[in-house]
This record gives structure tokens, C-alpha cells and sequence, in this order.
């Protein structure tokens, strides 16, 4: 390559005027007298019906004269310098840029070898890399169509000019589509993220000279014809691009950096993608294929194979494991794509680092992953890929524009991923296995999403209950539901052991009603978003309204008032209820309130000193227990108030710790059940003095007998 600028002839320079050429414009003062808002004259509106007035909007019709019309002229140093320096976040982007039009060239020869009947396999057109390390040049090239002149100073020396998008509309004009990537016409420059100097040498299979087109993004390039017999010889059609690198980017020409750049970003373009390296005796080169796989979800699903379903998981999720389940898809409709969704056999080591877990590709060129405008936060669990025509990007290609086919493509996989669950569902064995790794994901899922969405979603959760020791959908609860049931019993906590012993499903199991086990801390925030299942309302065991369905507007003044009485702010009010067998009492939510559980969950997510907010608690006690019955029979017996009332707080404390609150006064409570132990023992008053008087005895005692010690020792020193 050394000798190339030695070959060049015919030197031609282009300049470019500078942006003080511009031809000066009229002011809008010049241009256009536009009368005052006091000159428009006032639009009668007729208003039989009492409709409001329209105002007229002076703007709509301004009179013009002397039109004029001007181009945009732009300062080519400053425009190189933004597109350089603004256009791209990651300076490797330039090969991906640069294989891409290589790509878009052997795709336009392909296409004239079709059209001439001359008929080739994809491995004739190739795209190489060759790093020079010693001269610190990388050369990208492709046996493509090539440019002429012509096409060479308008396509490379007009910035922003894309001959790939000239040649899409021509295609498109025959009703025929264009499978090309390029649209903007200024990826090429991108090369100048990395090289200070970019030469590109090029022959038209129309031409029978090969030209040069060589720049230091100065605002200057020049362009020449290439005579150097040993290039002649060998170079029939095709673009050969020299990237003289920068000092300080030499590491893009190390073998393994290429090799990565091209897998994460260009693996999956239809022509071989070769990098030139040293072969197994390191003293001769080869060329060593780079993207080896090939685009499956392009084929129809019944030409792939389940190997090849599961070889393409490995690639992109690094997981030695093999997929739990995959659907090939493709969506038709307003926006047109093919994709892969891949669910994992196990959660990843760390479930909430972001990951490259879902990739997207336009045109078969990786754009990006993780990305949240197209995947939501809960589906964060799969691996895939998804490829698209025409989906608008940023000149980058780096950053999605938001509009309305982001939100269709979005809702699409979403739908596609919940029929891949309810085929994975019909397997209950396979099915369980991925709801234990990721239930958490579809109940936030539930919790984010909307109506459409949130009862399919549904349909896929699944529970242990107070009846059944295996995960159960609510499709099956419902069908297992008593005559006459409306309603769908839940109940949350910390855990199955918690919930099974609970309190609240005492008169419940005893009735024979089923109740779903909601024991994961996401549990108690997708409830507050999931208030209905069909015709079926969901009701929690822990709130007031329970009482309310089987409420028989039993009451007992007398107990009821004294123990609020006693108990004041600490609950909203005491009622009687029919939900115990067992138990005293109980402490309930209100219907609106937050349940004992989700309490739990806020205190232990408050930081430093910050206040949680706490509902107002009902207590509701079972008239037909003992300690219930003994306490209404000492209220109306006069016994001692004080007593009644450390009753009372010890039977309200009990309360708290069986329906999952905390007791605000810990030591208070310890030193009441400890007097309740001392009373069992028979330990009274009466007991307490003698036990007192007996150790004033011991005392004394002791203290006799270490006097006389003493006195005997003084007599022996005597």
C-alpha cells in the first residue's frame, strides 16, 4: 500500500465556500407588511345557541410579496467536526458503519447479477479486514458494485447524500423491496472517529479505472485515478476503504477487538465478514470467517432446526445452559419485524444488573440492548432478538426515536411472550419450574400494565392454598369454588408457614372456603392493581370487609364501648365477629386501610428516621370464647377498672402479634405476661413478702457468721 501515492495522477482538489459567501437575506421586515392586531377587522359570529366565539387568528392569511428563495449553505470543516464528534457515543460504531455499506454494495451487485441471469452463491461476495500494524492502517473492503467517478464525488464528496437510499426508492418504484441498511449518507464519515486520514479506492464494474478518494476531513478531498499495475491487476470491481489510524486508536488493530466489535454488532449480515490473521504456525496468514451464524428468525420456523433454535441462545446469552423454551414469531401489520423469544432454565447470579439480554436488530445490524422503550422493566427475565425493515432511528443509529411503532412493537413481543407462557403451560411440571425462578417478574408485570394486558397475565400467576399443597392458576381456584362463592378469597404474609396458621382462616377453613397464599413482598403491591379477575372481585381475609359478607349485625354495647374505651386511639373500633373458631380476638384493616402485612413491608423499607404511614386498626372479637365471655362478666360486675384495662392491652397486644402487627409497647407487654406467669405459678403478694422475709433471714445470718470469723481470727493473733 506504501506505493499508492506515488501512482496517483490527475490530482483534482474541491473546495467548498465557507459560510461568509452566503448571500445575505431580507429581513422579515422586508419581505412582508403584516397589519396590526388593531387593523384585523372584527369576524361577526352568529350565536343562536349560546356557542362560544371563535377568535379569529391573525396569522393564517399574512399578504407576501417578493418571494425569494435560498439554499442552506453549511462551514464543511464545522459540519465534519458535528459529525464526527456528535453523531456517535462509541467510537467503534465506524466498523459497524463501514461493513454496513459494504453490505449495501455487494446487495446492489447482487442484485445486477440477478437481474443479468447471472446467478451466484453468497459466499462469491465477501467483505475483508486487513490490519497493517506496522504502518497502523486498517483496510475494510468488498468485491460490491463499486462507484465511477461520478458516483464517487456525488456519494462520498456530498455529505448527507445516500446513494443506498437513491437506490432503495428506484427499487421500490418496481414494487420490489430493497433489503439495504444505509439512509442517511453520513456513516462513511465515521471512519473519522478513529483515523485522521481516509483514502478509499473503488472500481464500477462499468468502469475500467479505479479511482481514489482521499481526505483528512479538513473540508477538502481529492480525487485521482489509480494506475499502480500490481492493484490493476488483481482488483476487478469492489471498494477497498485505508483507515490510517490515530496514535492513540491502534488497539482497533488487534485480532480479538475485531473479532468482537464484529460479533456484538455485525454478526448476523448475509456475506461472509473475514478478518486477515496468522494461521496456526503463526508465520502465514489466513482468512478466518467472523460471523458464522446467520439470521434464523429470517427463515420460516420450519426450516430451522432445535439445534440451531438453541446454538443461537448460547451466542447471545452467554449461558452454558440450554433455553427452558423459545417461539420463533414474525408480526405483520403496521410495523413489520421477525424476532426470537427465548425464556432461560434458571435466574440469572444477579437478578437485577442490567444485562445484554434482548437485542435489536434493523436490517440485520445490531442497534442495540436493553432496551427499555421496547422491552419493559418485568419482561427483563428474556433473551432475544428482534429485527426490523423500517424502524426510525437517529442518524447514529445508536438511539430509538419514540413514536407510536415503539409502542405497537412493545405490546406485540408482550403478547407473543404471555402465548409462549400458556403454551409452556400445558407442561405443569416445565411450567412450575420457570414460575419458582420467575413469578416476581409477571406479578410486577401484572402490577405495570394495563386492563388488556394485566388479565392475561393473570391467567399465568399461580398459588399454593389453605387446600391444596401444589401451585394452582385461578382459572382452576375458580372452577373449585363453593356454590354460591363470589368472591375470591386471598390472604397475604411473610411466608406459607405464617398464613397457614393464621388467624383469619379460621372460620374460612371451617366453612370450607378456599383462600389463595400471597407470601411474596410484590404480592401486596400488585393486589392494589389487580382488583378483578373476569366477573370475579378479589377479597382479602384480613380486611374489614369479610365481616361485612358474613356480618350478622350481632352486637354487645357494653364490651365493645369499654374496650375502645380502654384501648382509645390505639383502634377505630371493636366489633364482634363470626370469622373465629378458635381464637379471642383478632386485629383487621379497614376496607381502605393497608393490611398488617404491607405495614411490615413499609417499615422495613423506611429509611433513617422517615415516618411510615399506619392504618387505623378494628379490633373484632369472638363473643363465644372463654377469656371473651370472662371479660364481659367482670365489666358487668364491676371488677377492678385497672385491671381489666391491663387485660384488655395484653388481649389487644396478643391481638397485634397473631394478625401480623408489631406491639408499639414491647416492655410494657413483657412485664404484663410476666405478671400473667407469676399469677399462674400461684406467685401472689402474700408469697412475695415471705420470699422477701426468708432472704432478710439468710442475710442476716451470713452476716452473723462472718463476724465471728473475724473474732476468732483476732484471738489466734493474740
Amino acid at each position: 500500500m506504501s506505493n499508492i501515492d506515488n501512482s496517483i495522477k490527475d490530482k483534482e482538489v474541491t473546495d467548498v465556500k465557507s459560510i461568509d459567501e452566503v448571500t445575505d437575506v431580507k429581513s422579515i421586515d422586508e419581505v412582508t407588511d403584516v397589519k396590526s392586531v388593531d387593523e384585523v377587522t372584527d369576524v361577526e359570529v352568529e350565536n343562536d345557541s349560546e356557542e362560544e366565539e371563535v377568535e379569529e387568528n391573525q396569522y393564517e392569511n399574512i399578504n407576501l410579496k417578493g418571494n425569494e428563495s435560498h439554499e442552506f449553505k453549511a462551514e464543511i470543516s464545522q459540519l465534519m467536526n458535528l459529525i464526527i464528534n456528535s453523531f456517535y457515543s462509541n467510537k467503534e460504531i465506524f466498523m459497524r458503519e463501514l461493513i454496513s455499506n459494504s453490505s449495501d454494495a455487494l446487495n446492489k451487485m447482487r442484485h445486477n447479477d440477478l437481474t443479468k441471469n447471472n446467478v451466484k452463491d453468497v459466499k462469491d461476495y465477501y467483505i475483508n479486514i486487513t490490519p497493517y500494524k506496522d504502518t497502523k492502517m486498517l483496510v475494510i473492503e468488498d468485491n460490491g458494485i463499486g462507484m465511477t467517478k461520478e458516483e464517487l464525488t456525488t456519494n462520498i464528496g456530498i455529505i448527507a447524500n445516500s446513494g443506498t437510499k437513491k437506490f432503495i426508492e428506484k427499487m421500490e418504484q418496481g414494487e420490489k423491496k430493497a433489503d439495504m441498511i444505509g439512509q442517511f449518507g453520513v456513516g462513511f464519515y465515521s471512519a473519522f472517529l478513529v483515523a485522521d486520514r481516509v483514502q478509499l479506492i473503488t472500481k464500477s464494474e462499468d468502469s475500467d479505472n479505479i479511482y481514489m478518494w482521499d481526505s483528512t476531513a479538513s473540508g477538502t478531498y481529492t480525487i485521482s485515478e489509480v494506475v499502480d499495475t500490481e492493484l490493476v491487476k488483481d482488483f476487478k470491481r469492489g471498494t477497498k476503504i485505508l483507515l490510517h489510524l490515530k496514535e492513540e486508536e491502534t488497539k482497533y488493530l488487534e485480532e480479538e477487538r475485531i473479532r468482537t466489535i464484529v460479533k456484538k454488532h455485525s454478526q448476523f449480515i448475509t456475506y461472509d465478514i473475514k478478518v486477515s490473521v496468522y494461521g496456526k504456525s503463526k508465520k502465514v496468514k489466513e482468512w478466518e470467517i467472523l460471523n458464522m451464524d446467520k439470521p434464523i428468525w429470517c427463515k420460516k420456523s420450519s426450516e430451522v432446526t432445535d439445534d440451531e433454535y438453541k446454538s443461537l441462545y448460547k451466542n447471545i446469552s452467554n449461558d452454558y445452559q440450554d433455553c427452558l423454551s423459545y417461539k420463533h414469531f414474525s408480526a405483520e401489520g403496521t410495523v413489520e419485524f421477525k424476532g426470537i423469544l427465548y425464556i432461560p432454565s434458571h435466574p440469572p447470579f444477579e437478578m437485577n444488573k442490567e444485562t445484554n439480554k434482548f437485542k435489536l436488530y434493523v436490517k440485520r445490524v445490531y442497534i442495540m440492548d436493553n432496551c427499555k422503550d421496547l422491552i419493559p422493566e418485568w419482561l427483563s427475565f428474556i433473551h432475544g432478538i428482534v429485527d426490523t425493515d423500517d424502524l426510525p432511528l437517529n442518524v447514529s443509529r445508536e438511539i430509538l426515536q419514540h413514536n407510536r411503532m415503539i409502542k405497537i412493537m412493545k405490546k406485540k413481543i408482550i403478547l407473543k411472550t404471555i402465548e409462549l407462557l400458556e403454551e409452556m403451560s400445558s407442561n405443569e411440571e416445565v411450567y412450575n419450574g420457570f414460575y419458582n425462578n420467575f413469578s416476581k417478574n409477571l406479578k410486577l408485570g401484572v402490577y405495570e400494565e394495563g386492563d388488556d394486558i394485566k388479565e392475561k397475565l393473570g391467567k399465568q400467576l399461580r398459588f399454593y392454598t389453605n387446600k391444596s399443597n401444589k401451585l394452582k392458576s385461578i382459572e382452576q381456584y375458580i372452577g373449585d369454588m363453593k356454590e354460591g362463592q363470589d368472591k375470591i378469597y386471598y390472604i397475604t404474609g411473610e411466608s406459607i408457614e405464617f398464613v397457614n396458621n393464621s388467624v383469619f382462616l379460621e372460620g374460612l377453613n371451617k366453612k370450607g372456603y378456599e383462600v389463595l397464599y400471597l407470601v411474596d413482598t410484590i404480592d401486596e403491591y400488585m393486589m392494589n392493581n389487580f382488583k378483578k379477575y373476569g366477573d370475579y372481585e378479589f377479597l382479602s381475609v384480613t380486611k374489614e370487609e369479610l365481616k361485612k359478607e358474613e356480618d350478622k349485625n350481632e352486637t354487645d354495647d357494653l364490651l365493645c364501648n369499654k374496650m375502645k374505651e380502654y384501648l382509645n386511639d390505639n383502634v377505630e373500633k371493636v366489633v364482634l365477629s363470626n370469622r373465629f373458631v378458635d381464637s379471642p380476638c383478632c386485629l383487621v384493616s379497614g376496607s381502605y386501610g393497608i393490611s398488617a402485612n404491607m405495614e411490615r413491608i413499609m417499615k422495613a423499607q423506611a429509611l433513617n428516621n422517615q415516618m411510615v404511614q399506619t392504618s387505623k386498626k378494628i379490633l373484632e372479637i369472638n363473643k363465644d370464647h372463654n377469656i371473651v365471655k370472662s371479660l364481659k362478666k367482670n365489666l358487668e360486675n364491676n371488677r377492678n377498672e385497672d385491671e381489666l384495662k391491663d387485660l384488655v392491652y395484653l388481649l389487644y397486644d396478643i391481638a397485634c402479634l397473631s394478625s401480623g402487627f408489631t406491639i408499639n409497647d414491647t416492655n410494657n407487654f413483657t412485664k404484663k405476661l410476666y405478671n400473667i406467669l407469676e399469677i399462674g405459678m400461684g406467685y401472689s403478694e402474700e408469697t412475695q413478702e415471705e420470699v422477701q422475709e426468708e432472704a432478710q433471714e439468710e442475710t442476716q445470718e451470713e452476716t452473723q457468721e462472718e463476724a465471728q470469723e473475724e473474732t476468732n481470727e483476732m484471738e489466734k493473733v493474740d
